[in-house]
């Protein structure tokens, strides 16, 4: 006969053994599923994270990698290797060589919470990682995950962008490098936390004011000429055809582009090293406000836009602003954007995505702008418009212009067109000796019986304001300027920071000069408001004679600079001169 006391009782004893069992197995198996709330802490350079922190393995024999964060200029959060050995944080920067920072103010560890799972997922171009170990200021459109690359035994910690498809890291020579290969870290939690917003820093895109009074006007391009007749222009992005400012949304990220109206009309888009045309109903164009002044302004290396930027609204990443910008390379215009403080742009074939600084960023004043328009038309030898209608310098010869090839692309050359002329003689920058071109790309210069012109006095490459500009390389306009040769009058370019560039008209052979005149106009519909350009921008991008303009050490030095420089009797090298003494 069973007893039921004792029945009971083992039942009891069972059901308890089972919930223990079922306890216990669930205390070190763990179901993790849940995304991690993960929490960061300062560091003050002691050896707390070899006790918290998360190991991300050793970067030297010896010598552990933390996973960390820190503020980069002031401005956003990066990833990096926290380290006790010299205590502080290494990171990559845009720039070469990797920034150490041991500010215990501006580094925070990755606190190794024991409820959760973390495992290095291997991963490429920015392919998505689920339970990735995102920071940043998502809110706002801008993050990166953890990363790091495992080389020779050793790891190297940096942060992924994963628009990007990069990992910026710094490599054993203290290089700041990127690669498409790399290991995302990701976490799991054990149960649902309430997600941990990033540490705070003291400046933030977010919070500065760039706002412009410009309302700007992005009209949808029906591929026709319309950006042609309203549009911003941007540059030239081949020999005969102009860019427009416009903007594209390739998959769900919204960014600027270059508008095109021949060929394949469209957005041009360069995305995740791939360069492609968009040609749907995302595409817009800027449209040109009279009321408004746009102008580019270069890229001054502080990480921030300048007041009053163009920004492009990103459509599926928060309220993050994407400001409107362009560069030149190999003689095209490639619109882009600048992502503060990150000074990206893509390269011409879209092969790899680059970080680049020499671009100039589109700005927007409130404004109008009052200043000549030049008008040049194409020269035909049929008519006689060129004598009713020519910028004559001295009633025997005329402004022109042509088009070649050049080192730099294709640009126009300044010369003369001389009556019952058909063609321009310039100079040509490749062979440096006189040309005489009659193509179809010859133009000459229109005077406007509107607008006021003189000839003011000017000397070394000095800017003047109001003048009138030929075109622009780089960061450096080039002028239309005359001198007096052995009785003849001649054009040609001012070089900014050297002189005016001319072709003799006796031997046909190159010179320079210092002292000449500068062709300026001014328009009579003027206003208390009137923009006017910095008449001082000789100081910061044109370089006197002697010097040119370094983009590794910003400012002008000298041009032999870096030759090998030795002192001899004891003479000094001096970098005001170029010269010893």
């Amino acid at each position: 006969m069973i007893d039921i006391k004792n029945l009971y009782k083992i039942s009891l004893i069972v059901v308890l053994l089972v919930v223990f069992a079922t306890g216990h197995r669930s205390e070190e198996k763990p179901e993790y599923e849940y995304e991690c709330g993960n929490k960061f802490y300062h560091y003050y350079l002691d050896d707390e994270p070899a006790e918290y922190g998360l190991s991300a393995g050793y970067y030297a024999p010896g010598k552990k990698a933390y996973v960390g964060i820190s503020i980069w200029e002031g401005m956003l959060l990066d990833s990096g290797r926290v380290q006790l050995d010299p205590p502080g944080f290494l990171m990559p920067s845009v720039r070469t060589p990797g920034i150490f920072v041991n500010d215990s103010s501006k580094i925070w560890y990755l606190y190794k919470n024991r409820h959760h799972q973390y495992k290095w997922v291997s991963t490429n171009n920015g392919k998505i990682v689920p339970f990735a170990v995102e920071f940043g200021l998502k809110s706002s459109g801008f993050f990166s995950y953890i990363g790091r690359i495992k080389r020779n035994n050793t790891v190297l910690v940096g942060y992924v962008i994963p628009d990007m498809g990069v990992i910026f890291y710094v490599d054993e020579n203290n290089n700041s490098e990127v690669s498409t290969e790399y290991e995302v870290l990701t976490c799991k939690s054990s149960r649902y936390e309430e997600t941990i917003p990033p540490p705070k820093i003291p400046i933030s895109i977010s919070s500065t004011d760039l706002s412009s009074e410009c309302v700007h006007n992005w009209q949808q391009y029906m591929y026709d000429d319309t950006p042609a007749k309203n549009g911003i222009i941007a540059g030239e992005y081949d020999c005969e055809n102009t860019a427009f400012v416009g903007y594209g949304t390739p998959s769900t990220f919204t960014r600027a582009g270059r508008i095109q109206i021949v060929n394949q009309k469209g957005v041009y888009m360069d995305h995740k090293k791939s360069s492609f045309f968009l040609n749907d109903s995302s595409v817009h164009y800027l449209v040109d406000n009279p009321n408004y002044t746009y102008r580019w302004v270069p890229n001054d290396h502080s990480g921030m836009p300048p007041q009053n930027s163009v920004f492009v609204k990103s459509s599926s990443v928060g309220n993050f602003q994407l400001a409107v910008a362009k560069v030149k390379i190999n003689g095209q215009t490639i619109i882009g954007f600048f992502a503060p403080p990150i000074a990206f742009f893509p390269t011409i074939d879209g092969n790899n995505d680059e970080m680049r600084f020499d671009f100039d960023i589109l700005v927007c004043d409130p404004w109008p702008k009052y200043k000549c328009a030049q008008q040049w038309k194409k020269l035909n030898a049929n008519d006689s418009n060129l004598s009713v209608d020519g910028f004559s310098v001295d009633n025997t010869s005329f402004i022109g212009r042509g088009r070649q090839k050049c080192i730099n692309g294709c640009d126009y050359s300044l010369g003369t067109i001389q009556s019952n002329s058909t063609g321009v003689y310039y100079l040509d920058d490749l062979t440096k000796t006189a040309v005489f071109d009659n193509s179809s790309n010859v133009e000459y210069l229109v005077k406007n019986l509107s607008y006021s012109y003189k000839w003011q006095p000017s000397k070394n490459g000095l800017k003047v304001v109001n003048a009138l500009k030929l075109h622009k390389e780089g960061h450096r306009p080039f002028y239309i300027g005359m001198t007096r040769i052995n009785d003849h009058i001649v054009v040609g370019e001012i070089h900014p920071g050297d002189g005016l560039f001319f072709i003799d008209p006796v031997t046909g052979k190159q010179q320079s000069i210092s002292f000449y005149k500068v062709l300026t106009c001014t328009s009579p519909y003027s206003s208390n408001d009137e923009y006017k350009e910095d008449a001082n921008w000789f100081k910061s991008f044109g370089c006197p004679i002697k010097k040119q303009w370094s983009f590794f050490k910003w400012r002008c030095v000298c041009r032999d600079e870096f030759r090998n420089v030795f002192a001899f009797n004891g003479a000094k090298w001096s970098e005001e001169t170029c010269s010893y003494f």
